[in-house]
C-alpha cells in the first residue's frame, strides 16, 4: 500500500498565481453557496521519515503535528475537517494551477452541504462536490 505524507504550509509559501486563483474561486464560492468566513490552509507532501519525526496528535495518527503544523498520512487534493475545523478547507499547494479551482469549489461544496444537511451518504456527498467543482470551473473560466 503506497503512504502518502504532507504538512502545512503558509500562505507565503504557496505559488502567487495559485493562490490569487484559490482566494478568486474562494470568494467566488463563498458568494455562490451563501458561506462566510472560509479559511484556506496549504500544505505540501513530504516523506515518510519528517512524518515519522512528527508528534502526537489528538486527532488519532491520521493528523499529527510539526512545529505546530498539522500534518496527513492520506492522499487528497483538497480535504476538510467538518466536525473539527468547519470553517477551515486544505488544499494541496503542489497540486497543478489548473486544478485549484476545481479543488476549492468541491470543498466549499463539502462545507456548504455538511452545513445544510450534516454528514449522511460519502458517494453522494463526493458526486454532487465533484459535479460542483467542473460547474464552478466552467462558469468562471469558459
Amino acid at each position: 500500500m503506497t503512504e502518502f505524507y504532507y504538512k502545512e504550509i503558509t500562505d507565503d509559501e504557496v505559488d502567487a498565481p495559485k493562490l490569487a486563483r484559490a482566494k478568486y474561486v474562494l470568494a467566488y464560492c463563498q458568494k455562490v453557496l451563501s458561506l462566510s468566513m472560509i479559511i484556506i490552509k496549504w500544505c505540501v507532501e513530504i516523506d515518510k521519515a519528517t512524518y515519522d519525526s512528527c508528534g502526537k496528535s489528538p486527532f488519532g495518527e491520521v493528523v499529527k503535528t510539526l512545529k505546530g503544523m498539522n500534518v496527513w498520512r492520506e492522499e487528497f487534493d483538497g480535504m476538510t475537517k467538518l466536525v473539527s475545523q468547519r470553517n477551515v478547507i486544505w488544499i494541496r499547494a503542489d497540486i497543478p494551477v489548473d486544478m485549484i479551482t476545481e479543488t476549492v469549489a468541491h470543498e466549499c461544496k463539502h462545507v456548504s452541504d455538511f452545513a445544510r444537511y450534516g454528514i449522511f451518504n460519502k458517494q453522494e456527498e463526493e458526486r454532487r462536490a465533484d459535479n460542483f467543482g467542473r460547474k464552478v470551473m466552467r462558469e468562471i473560466w469558459e
